[in-house]
């Protein structure tokens, strides 16, 4: 049955089955996290990372996406989560979510998709019965789950958070209404993990507890250490590495002074002097800065117009092209 869903052959979600029993269906490392501790990855084996990635654009694709959410979702990013605050935000309110990923446990995930997908399973796809659904459910959840939990690595985790936050959203959409009139223009956002709320005034304690509340009620934990409450007499909003200033979104100063830093060295060398590996390093960077800055930041127009004009050869050919409109002229107008 989910091979038909999923429009593949039987061997292929065989195959992905047949890599959980082996024992080392995913190979696990640690990554440094800004904090001085370690974030756990654990990256699916090719076999099982396959069925992963039709579940995810072939099935999961069905399921309700919370308007709230704005990572893992097409079409939006960090720079749409911030957008929403960007005409209004005044005061900030930042929660995050304690080890979101493993705190999904496998039960959960199978209430998550019996909620996202039972509508289009029952309605649309081939299953006549109630208990070849379920017995679906727990073949997905056994393809998706590592140590009975969601693994932060695998293509489908980061949509089943979603899948399964959307009680949270749910909770913090109904405290935005209870509390318009005491906080004009209140907005909230999730990116994954990342909770932000703001208002044209600034939110009060009572507001964060309020949130953090929210949180609880929904199975989730709040990070302690990551909880954020100021407003812009303080400084300018930051939302998930998104700088609000003046109505623009832009980078914090110090993420600018790194790409002050990276475009200066990129000029010692010339077009045909630099590797493929540190083209795509330099692309990438400009990419993101083009997207998180609704202009080009004004310390850095001059020093990207130099860049554009030494190295536009490779710049502005085959994927560069669409990332680079002018870019530099934008931040004239």
């Amino acid at each position: 049955m989910l091979a038909r869903l999923l429009s593949t052959d039987n061997e292929v979600v065989r195959a992905g089955h047949e890599a959980l029993s082996g024992g080392d269906a995913y190979r696990s490392w640690e990554v440094p996290k800004g904090n001085g501790k370690t974030r756990r990855i654990d990256a699916p084996v090719e076999e099982l990372k396959q069925v992963q990635s039709l579940l995810l654009t072939r099935l999961f694709c069905h399921a309700p996406t919370s308007p709230f959410a704005h990572g893992f979702v097409p079409g939006r990013s960090i720079a749409t989560n911030a957008a929403v605050h960007q005409q209004t935000g005044r005061s900030l309110v930042s929660l995050d979510l304690e080890d979101a990923y493993p705190s999904v446990s496998r039960q959960r995930v199978v209430k998550t998709l019996e909620w996202g997908l039972g509508y289009f399973l029952k309605h649309v796809a081939p299953c006549s019965s109630r208990e070849s659904r379920d017995e679906l459910y727990e073949l997905i959840a056994d393809l998706c789950c590592f140590r009975q939990c969601l693994p932060q690595g695998a293509p489908t985790s980061g949509l089943l958070l979603n899948m399964a936050c959307c009680s949270l959203d749910r909770r913090c959409a109904r405290l935005l209404r209870r509390c318009r009139d005491q906080f004009p223009e209140l907005r909230y956002t999730r990116y994954a993990d990342d909770l932000s709320f703001t208002s044209s005034e600034e939110l009060s304690h009572e507001f964060l507890e309020q949130a953090i509340g929210c949180v609880v009620q929904a199975g989730f934990r709040v990070n302690r250490r990551k909880v954020k409450r100021y407003s812009v007499r303080n400084a300018d909003l930051v939302i998930c590495g998104i700088r609000l200033h003046e109505g623009q979104l832009t980078l914090p100063r110090r993420v600018l002074r790194r790409y002050r830093a990276l475009l200066f060295q990129s000029l010692a060398y010339g077009p045909d002097e630099i590797s493929e590996e540190n083209r795509q390093f330099l692309l990438g960077h400009i990419g993101f800065l083009t997207m998180a800055s609704s202009v080009c930041p004004p310390q850095l127009e001059r020093l990207l117009e130099e860049v554009l004009q030494q190295h536009g050869s490779w710049l502005r050919s085959g994927v560069a092209s669409h990332i680079l409109p002018s870019y530099g002229e934008v931040g004239r107008s």
